[in-house]
């Protein structure tokens, strides 16, 4: 059986490139975010979106928890995760904004976890910061970085160790409808899901 971890989507921006909540735009007869919890939830024990308010995503059926500091970006959403993660672990951290993705992809950062690394990540000329395994042992480290903006995500990756991952084909985030558009126009699928 294939080892399950926590799964954490990311969904407290503003959408303002998208011009409307990204989390809820129309993929495949669903909205955005209820398509990636589907895909990941072969690999998850659980899956959590982590939002600007609590509830938000309940009625789509996923417990929805609020940023711990609002307004923090991508980062304040991974201190979010890993502090609702109390206990020492792994956790996948996904970006609400993602097509494409095939659930065979956490088994591929999973491989790539080692003893003195914190996050497993893709990288390609620069790190995939929102699907990836962060390991909570970096919680010190995030809660200082939001406190004191320090809001880079490669910054945060290569200050608490990282293992890079070669990036599959196929990765992507859609931050306009242009975007979402050109994927679909591309015959652009999803595994697992």
């Amino acid at each position: 059986m294939t080892e399950q971890l926590p799964v954490y989507i990311l969904a407290g921006g503003k959408s303002s490139r998208f011009g409307s909540d990204k989390a809820m735009i129309q993929f495949r007869g669903r909205p955005l975010i209820s398509h990636i919890a589907q895909t990941l939830r072969a690999k998850a024990t659980s899956v959590t979106a982590v939002a600007d308010v609590a509830d938000k995503y309940q009625a789509l059926g996923l417990r929805t928890i609020p940023d711990c500091v609002a307004g923090a970006g991508p980062i304040g959403g991974v201190l979010t995760a890993v502090e609702d993660c109390a206990d020492q672990r792994w956790l996948l951290v996904a970006s609400c904004d993602l097509v494409g993705v095939d659930c065979n992809w956490v088994d591929l950062l999973m491989a790539g976890r080692r003893e003195a690394a914190a996050v497993v990540a893709f990288k390609t000329d620069r790190w995939e910061p929102l699907l990836a395994l962060y390991h909570t042992s970096i919680h010190k480290e995030v809660r200082r970085r939001v406190m004191s903006g320090q809001g880079t995500m490669w910054k945060l990756i290569e200050a608490v160790g990282a293992v890079a991952v070669e990036a599959p084909v196929g990765l992507r985030q859609v931050n306009t409808p242009g975007d979402l558009e050109r994927f679909l126009e591309g015959g652009g699928s999803a595994a697992c899901g």
